[in-house]
């Protein structure tokens, strides 16, 4: 701690993009993408896509998706207020394959989690994340409780972490949320709600 010559950093925080030492002096836990970018085939992704907005006769809803998948990815660390939900009652259409397509590009910038993890004290999964799939909500109790959370998870700067063990603190909150689910009435939606994006 003496030496003249140590590594002195203002704090640690999460920004997508930049080096691991920002220019303000923090220490930048982000470590890349999870894939290279390279040129190839896209018709499975465009298929798996034409087959989930079969009804979107006029094509808005299908481009506003991934418009929204992609801006993220163009402007590393943004957060985009909203949240984009696919449902049905049929298992095995392509629901979830979309978030794990995400997954795999985001790399160990994305996590998986369900709503037993929406509900804990603990939010050790969020860290250094950009995106997440909440899988399969259900969310059959308290669906009220869970509204008034995930509000704040998908319209908050920042992100306070509170792991097991150690401190809680605070970094820029860069997590944009996908959800799943099978059931009609996973979530509690007020009328005027403008943050949730949904397509059955």
């Amino acid at each position: 701690l003496a030496w003249e010559q140590r590594a002195e950093l203002s704090r640690l925080t999460y920004a997508p993009g930049q080096n691991a030492i920002t220019a303000e002096r923090d220490y930048n836990s982000w470590r890349g993408w999870g894939v290279e970018p390279k040129r190839g085939d896209l018709r499975p992704w465009t298929e798996l896509l034409d087959y989930l907005f079969r009804g979107d006769t006029d094509g808005a809803a299908r481009r506003w998706f991934l418009q929204w998948l992609a801006y993220p990815l163009q402007h590393p660390g943004c957060k985009l207020y909203s949240t984009a939900v696919l449902w049905g009652v049929h298992h095995g259409t392509g629901k979830t394959f979309i978030g794990h397509t995400m997954l795999r590009v985001y790399g160990p910038n994305a996590t998986e989690i369900n709503d037993k993890n929406l509900q804990e004290t603990h939010n050790e999964w969020a860290e250094n994340k950009q995106f997440v799939m909440g899988d399969d909500i259900t969310s059959a109790e308290s669906k009220r409780a869970l509204a008034d959370r995930l509000k704040s998870l998908i319209t908050q700067r920042e992100l306070r972490l509170n792991p097991k063990y150690i401190p809680s603190y605070t970094v820029p909150d860069c997590i944009n949320y996908y959800f799943t689910s099978n059931h009609p009435d996973a979530f509690f939606i007020e009328d005027t709600d403008r943050r949730y994006f949904i397509w059955e």
